[in-house]
């Protein structure tokens, strides 16, 4: 793909080149340009003369240029605003989409004027902290989720801190909320389960393949997930958000099965069905006085531990 830009530039360009300069210029043999000539007449029906008189080939037809992807402006410029966000992520695909950008860059950039410093004066991104993620281990993930590979892992738990040794089949990456998270079946468990990719210290590909369970569907599995958490059992939630806070809430869709109810104050009620209370649970704080639960009374009471042992660490 990049030699045939090569050549179909320096043909646009009225150069005459031959088989042997192109070939030094790019440094392969003059087969190889001959070969990639051949292909670029056959397959894309380019219409390339060699002049005998000048010892160069051109393009018989008027400023004829080879359209390999048929971009524009704006598919450019959209590419090169994931490569600026992805900046802000240290993982492989802030890599994947840099090599992108830069080939497409190569074939376009005498057509489309797209530098990245042409978005900073226009568009920023301010992307809170995120946790460190080994490269290695998030490159192995990846290809296990791809080609259906088991993986010996080693891994944190969040709350217990213990370390386990775990054999995993992974069946898709997450990102939630600028963390990236693993969907698996755990062997161990006998479960699908979802696990931090920050928190592995180990995950080698085995030379097991596995397949997918038949009933999974990603979506089907976090449907009444509020964040990343998953269980079987569902809480119905209901919220009473004060009349300043009820703004807010109204911005956004934050779960799916949302309902809310207008009070005439300006204030509302929001009811949802969860199958977790431990990230609505901290969600519901982050409102402050602005939130108050109205069920279940398990939510009330944790949260009202919460804050009562907050207290004790101001006297």
């Amino acid at each position: 793909m990049s030699r045939i830009a090569f050549i179909d530039n320096e043909l646009s360009a009225g150069n005459y080149p031959s088989a042997k300069l192109l070939a030094g210029q790019y440094q392969v043999s003059s087969k190889s340009i001959q070969r990639t000539i051949d292909f670029m007449k056959t397959y894309f029906n380019a219409p390339i003369v060699y002049d005998k008189k000048i010892r160069g080939y051109y393009y018989s037809v008027k400023n004829f240029r080879l359209n390999l992807l048929n971009l524009n402006e704006s598919d450019l410029y959209a590419l090169a605003l994931m490569q600026k966000a992805l900046n802000h992520y240290t993982v492989p695909f802030k890599k994947d989409i840099t090599g992108l950008y830069n080939k497409l860059y190569y074939l376009y950039h005498d057509r489309i004027n797209i530098h990245l410093r042409d978005i900073d004066d226009v568009i920023s991104f301010k992307i809170g902290s995120s946790r460190n993620i080994d490269v290695e281990i998030f490159e192995n993930l990846k290809k296990a989720v791809k080609d259906y590979i088991s993986v010996d892992a080693v891994y944190t738990a969040g709350h217990s801190g213990k370390i386990s040794h775990r054999l995993l089949d992974p069946y898709q990456i997450i990102n939630e909320r600028g963390e990236w998270y693993l969907v698996a079946y755990c062997h161990s468990e006998k479960d699908i389960k979802t696990f931090s990719i920050s928190r592995f210290k180990k995950a080698v590909l085995t030379k097991d393949k596995f397949e997918i369970k038949k009933n999974f569907d990603v979506n089907i599995y976090f449907e009444n997930s509020f964040g990343i958490f998953e269980s079987d059992k569902i809480y119905s939630v209901k919220l009473y958000f004060d009349e300043q806070a009820a703004r807010y809430i109204r911005e956004k869709i934050w779960h799916r099965s949302q309902k809310i109810k207008e009070n005439p104050d300006g204030s509302l009620v929001i009811s949802m069905k969860v199958n977790s209370l431990e990230e609505v649970k901290f969600w519901i704080m982050t409102w402050g006085k602005g939130c108050t639960v109205i069920t279940p009374k398990k939510l009330k009471d944790d949260i009202k531990n919460e804050f009562i042992n907050a207290l004790k660490n101001y006297g």
